[in-house]
């Protein structure tokens, strides 16, 4: 395969991780090319697979950490790429912190409620 027939890298990536992408991609296509040479459409799986795990976020631990990730984005911080969506969701009542990380897994997390007044430094008096 030429390289002109590349797949663009994901858009929402920086510069610098397109380039990376599309690096990454054609190492593996050519290694595919090896394995499997006569299916190339196994060979474009392989190497986007191969490209994507890139795009691989780790899971946010809490609200803190996936809000890190949305302020990240809003601001178009270096970190920005990581999530592709967010937004807020009630369930049961309770607000969620919503996110679609660029791997295309969502999460939801609870947005902390300020503490109870008995947990309060002031009660202890």
């Amino acid at each position: 395969m030429a390289k002109d027939t590349l797949p663009t890298p994901p858009a929402h990536l920086p510069e610098a991780l397109q380039k990376k992408w599309s690096s990454i991609y054609a190492s593996a296509l050519k290694q595919a090319q090896v394995d499997t040479p006569d299916n190339e459409s196994a060979q474009r799986a392989a190497a986007r697979r191969e490209a994507n795990k890139l795009l691989r976020v780790p899971k946010p631990e809490n609200h803190e950490e996936a809000a890190a990730l949305v302020e990240a984005f809003q601001s178009k911080a270096e970190d920005g790429w990581k999530i592709i969506a967010h937004g807020s969701r009630k369930i049961s009542g309770v607000d969620h912190l919503a996110i679609v990380t660029a791997d295309g897994q969502k999460h939801l997390y609870p947005v902390p409620t300020a503490k109870s007044s008995k947990n309060s430094p002031l009660d202890s008096k």
